[in-house]
């Protein structure tokens, strides 16, 4: 089952509370701050809740069906609810106020991940996520790409408008490159 409310007025929508059986739901583009009715629908593999004024996701932990999830342009500064949703393949962490990406090390399932436009400086997590194919994580406070250099089979990064210094520029892209990566920066 699919259900798509993308660009309403929803603030509320504890009616859907009772659909177990849903699959897909997009919520995107609403003035959404609460996501509590989420928390029984634990047969949901996509869900899209970009676009809204979000703080806390702690809902979002017992979605273990979960392998694509969108919480893009929220107000999210903490990720920790997700460090169970070890099926994720796809996860889009854009726009938010996130600093400590540490969960993410537990998600080693993620094939695409993006965070651009938060205030990350610790990339090290990444390093166990070993399927990682597309990687985006620009305008963040990134110094050190070294992490990057695990992830064997990461073909596309986006590296625009982080610190990088010059020594990182030389020393770690002609090795991504010679994985064939193709790197933005």
């Amino acid at each position: 089952m699919q259900i798509q409310l993308r660009g309403n007025q929803i603030r509320e929508f504890s009616p859907l509370a009772g659909l177990t059986e849903l699959q897909h739901l997009d919520l995107s583009d609403n003035p959404i701050r609460e996501i509590s009715p989420l928390a029984g629908l634990t047969e949901l593999q996509h869900l899209d809740l970009s676009d809204n004024p979000i703080r806390e996701i702690s809902p979002l932990a017992g979605l273990s069906q979960l392998r694509l999830l969108d919480i893009s342009r929220n107000e999210v500064i903490d990720i920790t609810a997700l460090q169970g949703l070890f099926g994720l393949k796809t996860l889009h962490l854009d726009g938010n106020d996130l600093e400590d990406i540490s969960t993410l090390a537990n998600l080693s399932a993620l094939v695409i991940l993006s965070f651009n436009d938060n205030e990350v400086r610790d990339i090290s997590p990444l390093e166990n996520l070993p399927d990682l194919v597309a990687l985006e994580m620009s305008n963040n406070q990134v110094r050190d790409i070294s992490p990057l250099l695990k992830l064997e089979r990461l073909s596309q990064i986006d590296l625009t408008g982080n610190p990088l210094d010059r020594i990182s520029r030389e020393v770690y892209i002609p090795s991504l490159r010679a994985n064939r990566v193709k790197v933005i920066f």
